[in-house]
């Protein structure tokens, strides 16, 4: 997923602690569990809303503070957007 390895290359250049990756990691987990093998319409909008907060929540603190970093980390998850009914730069 280029949303992980994105995430995952930044927590690397900035020595994040593992513990803090580990959560993040957990909480994108979710995420991917909540989408495999659903159609559109059927995903339940506020759990996956949830579980991208839950993301955000998570690997915001520990991502270097610019906007244009934080921003680009989020990117691959624009496509969810629309299932969610809000975009994900906003949602962030």
């Amino acid at each position: 997923m280029a949303f992980t390895d994105a995430l995952n290359q930044q927590f690397k250049a900035n020595n994040t602690p593992s513990d803090k990756v580990a959560e993040v990691q957990r909480n994108v987990n979710e995420f991917t569990k909540e989408v495999e093998g659903t159609k559109p319409g059927i995903i339940k909008k506020s759990n996956l809303k949830a579980k991208l907060m839950n993301i955000a929540k998570a690997a915001l603190p520990i991502l270097p503070k610019t906007l244009p970093v934080i921003l680009s980390e989020f990117t691959p998850l624009q496509p969810f957007g629309p299932l969610i009914g809000e975009d994900i730069q906003t949602l962030v």
